[in-house]
């Protein structure tokens, strides 16, 4: 077997032993790459989680409130709270139309 290496150059040899080194550093980097934006993508839905749930509940509250005594104060607390989660149902669409007004053709109005 070292009969085999006597005849391969150097620089080939050290090829040889580094390359598969060199592979596992790159996978290595770029599974970090990819499990760090993962991460990065939970912890913003979590929290943005806790700000939908957070709202839903001050709006129920304000609107119990309102309720009980008919405060025009509580029913306006009510309306900025119920915005957040409210505004859930519409992104969808938002995000529906603005695809489609960005992949229709545009048409001459001539």
């Amino acid at each position: 077997m070292r009969q085999i290496f006597r005849y391969v150059p150097i620089s080939r040899r050290l090829l040889q032993i580094v390359w598969p080194f060199l592979t596992v550093v790159v996978l290595l980097v770029v599974l970090n790459t990819i499990s760090t934006n993962i991460m990065s993508s939970l912890r913003a839905y979590v929290g943005g989680e806790g700000l939908w749930s957070k709202a839903q509940k001050e709006s129920v509250a304000a609107l119990s409130r309102y309720a009980r005594t008919q405060a025009e104060t509580d029913f306006e607390r009510y309306q900025v709270a119920i915005v957040v989660p409210l505004g859930d149902l519409t992104t969808p669409t938002r995000a529906r139309d603005s695809w489609t007004a960005a992949t229709t053709p545009m048409t001459s109005t001539e």
